[in-house]
């Protein structure tokens, strides 16, 4: 039916999104192992007998599937007061798989009271564990202003959230 050639095309588009992300890892194959015959007994006959729990498991699939293209991500930080004209921002990276990856870290503030003098970054993150990156920034006016941390794959796929943190500067030299 239709609305069965729609559902098989649901699981291969969120298939599909794993293995687009998956491909940050040092070792894309371990990332999604197990991933591909999850979404295989989603596709299986038997479920023709249990619509409900059909539903219900393809919900439990696309959360799951959230949850690991979350994996990687800006820790959401607290407020930051600069009070020199040339500082650090520090920025906490989280990898939860068990293989490492390579991202891209872009620092963009919202106005131009902030210049970082490397917007792009690349890092490395080791398996299961977290890293502390610091974006050097020249504050050129006081005052408050939103910068956002965002994750990129190498081909430029976003990975993960948007993470907007407050900087108030207060450098002094105004």
């Amino acid at each position: 039916t239709r609305q069965w050639q729609d559902f098989v095309g649901a699981v291969k588009s969120l298939w599909e999104s794993d293995v687009a992300f998956a491909t940050i890892a040092a070792d894309p194959g371990s990332a999604v192992f197990g991933r591909w015959n999850r979404y295989q007994a989603l596709l299986s006959s038997t479920w023709s007998d249990n619509p409900n729990g059909l539903d219900s498991e393809w919900d439990r699939a696309q959360q799951e599937s959230r949850d690991f293209q979350n994996s990687v991500r800006v820790e959401q930080g607290s407020s930051i007061t600069v009070l020199s004209d040339q500082t650090q921002l520090p920025v906490t990276l989280i990898n939860d798989l068990e293989s490492s990856v390579v991202v891209s870290l872009l620092v963009r503030p919202t106005t131009g009271i902030l210049a970082v003098e490397e917007p792009l970054t690349r890092v490395d993150i080791e398996a299961s564990s977290s890293t502390r990156v610091f974006v050097p920034v020249q504050s050129l006016a006081n005052g408050s202003v939103l910068v956002e941390f965002s994750l990129f794959s190498a081909s430029g796929e976003p990975v993960g959230e948007v993470v907007t943190v407050p900087v108030t500067i207060r450098a002094g030299w105004e």
